[in-house]
């Protein structure tokens, strides 16, 4: 893409793609220097914006741990009750048909170029049958699970390319006209695609259970409902 000039005259570039050349300004680092920020000054320093990302990011990381357990569930049902060439076609059908036919998930689903799913795809598969390899080829005795992999390299894909997204975004709304629905719409979805990261790699990770991830849900529904309540009866009250 071409570099592109501001209403100054000055020259915009679009954002970098590498991860180590954007994560001084990563989406999550600011949202945490926001909060410090907002903590250390007082109400004042609180906008509609922070408080926007403190309802998305918890909710987006909610939804990718939901997800993986959900995941898990239906493909433990699916093993049970189809037989394992059903499997393997339901796989390849995944791959190929990418995000036009499953949320964009993990990276064997998800990526846009068939060429990537398919290279995702067969490197988790040689991990996930990499247990049938002789000792001296593995160089280890312990098996990897080809599922935990997926969902912690897939959580740091989602954890960047929300924040890529949001700064591509950002860079081409300079010149090209975008609504106000459209704006908060796209920046509500990349910061939820990054959250989402997170809690597919604390997921992956096996940092929570599908019980404390009920529970936060159910705690996070019992917030927003009372909030909701507050500001609609301190209206009615006005």
């Amino acid at each position: 893409m071409s570099p592109r000039h501001n209403s100054q005259g000055a020259l915009q570039r679009p954002p970098p793609e590498q991860w180590h050349l954007r994560w001084k300004t990563h989406l999550l680092i600011h949202s945490f220097v926001e909060t410090s920020t907002i903590i250390q000054t007082g109400i004042s320093a609180l906008h509609l914006a922070a408080i926007f990302r403190w309802i998305l990011l918890p909710m987006g990381a909610i939804a990718g741990g939901v997800g993986v357990s959900l995941v898990e569930i239906t493909t433990e049902t699916l093993t049970h009750y189809l037989p394992s060439y059903a499997l393997h076609a339901l796989s390849i059908m995944v791959v190929l048909g990418g995000p036009d036919i499953l949320p964009p998930m993990t990276l064997v689903n998800g990526c846009e170029l068939l060429i990537d799913r398919l290279k995702w795809g067969g490197l988790f598969t040689f991990v996930h049958y990499s247990h049938h390899l002789p000792a001296m080829f593995r160089g280890y005795d312990a098996d990897i699970s080809a599922w935990k992999a997926l969902v912690v390299l897939s959580g740091l894909w989602h954890i960047d390319r929300g924040d890529y997204n949001l700064k591509m975004f950002i860079w081409a709304s300079q010149t090209e006209y975008r609504n106000t629905e459209m704006i908060l719409h796209n920046v509500g979805a990349y910061h939820f695609q990054t959250a989402s990261g997170v809690g597919m790699l604390l997921a992956g990770l096996g940092l929570h259970s599908p019980l404390s991830l009920l529970k936060a849900a159910v705690l996070y529904a019992a917030v927003i409902s009372l909030g909701h309540c507050c500001m609609v009866g301190s209206s009615e009250e006005e």
